[in-house]
């Protein structure tokens, strides 16, 4: 897959009937690490992947129009505030790899099929920003990120879903858009859900 356990790399080979197809990315990718504390500082835990003994990804098997598929996940280092390049790749019938997403920034939460069939991932497309409080004990306040939820299609190709990832929102976030805000404030409290405040008005909830 690459040459070192440490680094960044670009290029995937996979080895297809005895044949070494090689994948190239845009950004940096980067080795996922065994231990789950460390694996942190790559990536937080994402439903429905695991991580294969190389290191050089995640991976999941789905069935799309009832063939089973191989999806491998590859991620790069975040920085700060901003989450880490994603690389999914899928590999077809006949084991032709094929890129299915291809981000810069990127936080995966999970890959699953839905109970309509569809397969579905779900992302942020930033980390959320503590903006009161210290974003554990409730109560406290955060950036406006919503969740992302995109849709695997048979042949492949991957497209981001307003209607879904509006419901998702609706569901178990808020919803104020696809755009990241920060001027809106989502507050946590106990007991309550979160709430969509402008962040001009934030001190009527939380106070000062």
């Amino acid at each position: 897959m690459a040459s070192a356990k440490t680094g960044n790399f670009r290029n995937l080979q996979i080895s297809v009937d005895g044949q070494l197809k090689v994948v190239r990315s845009r950004y940096d990718l980067t080795f996922i690490p065994r231990g789950t504390e460390e694996r942190r500082e790559v990536l937080w835990p994402v439903r429905g992947l695991e991580r294969d003994k190389s290191g050089c990804f995640m991976s999941s098997r789905l069935s799309i129009s009832g063939h089973e598929r191989l999806f491998l996940f590859l991620f790069g280092m975040p920085m700060a505030s901003d989450p880490g390049s994603v690389l999914v790749i899928g590999v077809n019938e006949v084991g032709e790899p094929y890129k299915v997403i291809e981000s810069e920034m990127l936080s995966l939460v999970s890959f699953t099929s839905s109970v309509d069939g569809q397969i579905q991932l779900l992302a942020k497309p930033s980390f959320s920003q503590v903006m009161r409080g210290d974003g554990r004990a409730t109560p406290y306040a955060t950036t406006y990120d919503p969740f992302w939820v995109y849709l695997i299609s048979p042949s492949g190709e991957a497209s981001l879903s307003t209607s879904k990832s509006e419901a998702y929102n609706r569901s178990h976030y808020v919803w104020a858009g696809m755009k990241t805000r920060e001027d809106i404030a989502v507050v946590f409290r106990k007991g309550s859900r979160p709430l969509a405040v402008p962040f001009s008005q934030l001190d009527k909830y939380l106070g000062k």
